[in-house]
């Protein structure tokens, strides 16, 4: 790639990063800790493509920044033996035994303060706004642990204009990108034209649901994707145990489109292709096609793609790199934790 100032090729900047931590979304969260303990461990291993970046109820997050504040697993440097005892300590409500002066003087038997806090690599978060869409807790910022990098809330189309306060509020928080989850139909589609030029805002898209609750079609996908394409306005996918390649819809489940289809359907529309090559790329479940489609992206079009498409909610961290693995689109260099 003489000149492009790329080193990686194109399938590692396409995945790099692509996956964030959702162990702690429903339906079935992980405990606090333990979906710390899961992200130290993510972060030791390095897979790249995790982001290392967990995603948190913003209900959830003065706690998360208590906890990781004092070391309860965010850091990759700190001692699991430590960390497990303290945890024990406060499951049993045990006051812990201070150490005491040694010596002679006035302060033999005098309990001896802690040494100051190392300031240590904070946290990535994204927070999901609970339904009723409160804000992001104020009192974080006093916590060095944490650094919420983006923002997922609900929001009709007619109110995008959200973006104002929401971006205040990021602000204080250094936040990255605010993305909005909007009703599915036509109306999603044209408001994504209002978010164009207005990064870091953009649009969250859901690829999983229910029979109550379907994801969008492949059609509505499409648009909504060229959409985003055209107007270079990003997206994430939300939260979900997510496939790498799409899978029929069968005994009346809805579909469930593939991470991999998305991010190549991307690819498709930076290249220019039409809406009925992005749907054939959306609806293709055969894996051999999808790894070859995978192999021909260019590197100029896997960071345009990545542009757009700028990642998604995982609830599992091992699965993601494992199927990548199995079709062979990127070498093992190390395994998350499912």
């Amino acid at each position: 790639m003489p000149g492009s100032g790329y080193t990686d090729p194109p399938g590692a900047i396409l995945l790099h990063g692509l996956v964030d931590d959702a162990g702690l979304l429903p339906p079935a969260p992980l405990p606090l800790f333990q979906a710390l303990q899961r992200n130290r461990t993510d972060r030791i291993m390095a897979h790249p493509l995790l982001s290392r970046r967990l995603l948190c109820p913003s209900g959830l997050l003065p706690e998360l920044a208590r906890r990781t504040c004092r070391g309860d697993g965010a850091s990759a440097e700190a001692a699991l033996d430590g960390t497990v005892q303290g945890e024990v300590d406060r499951e049993l409500e045990a006051d812990p035994v201070p150490a005491t002066g040694r010596g002679t003087g006035p302060d033999r038997g005098r309990p001896v303060p802690p040494p100051p806090s190392r300031p240590e690599t904070p946290l990535d978060v994204g927070v999901v706004l609970d339904g009723d869409g409160g804000a992001v807790p104020v009192d974080v910022a006093g916590f060095p642990g944490v650094r919420v990098v983006h923002v997922e809330t609900w929001a009709l189309p007619e109110e995008v204009r959200r973006a104002a306060l929401l971006a205040r509020v990021g602000g204080s928080f250094r936040l990255r990108t605010v993305y909005f989850e909007m009703p599915r139909g036509s109306r999603r589609v044209e408001s994504v034209a209002a978010l164009s030029g207005a990064r870091p805002l953009g649009v969250r898209i859901r690829c999983h649901g229910t029979r109550a609750c379907p994801p969008p079609g492949v059609t509505e996908l499409a648009d909504t994707i060229g959409e985003c394409v055209f107007w270079d306005v990003p997206f994430r996918v939300a939260a979900g145990q997510h496939r790498a390649v799409s899978a029929p819809a069968v005994g009346g489940l809805p579909v469930r489109h593939g991470y991999l289809n998305v991010l190549l359907a991307t690819a498709a529309a930076v290249e220019g292709a039409g809406s009925g090559e992005v749907r054939e790329v959306l609806r293709t479940n055969d894996e051999e096609l999808i790894a070859a489609r995978f192999a021909a992206v260019g590197w100029r079009t896997a960071v345009r793609t990545r542009r757009v498409f700028t990642g998604m909610g995982a609830r599992s961290t091992g699965e993601p790199p494992r199927d990548v693995e199995r079709l062979g689109l990127m070498g093992t260099v190390g395994e998350g934790v499912a």
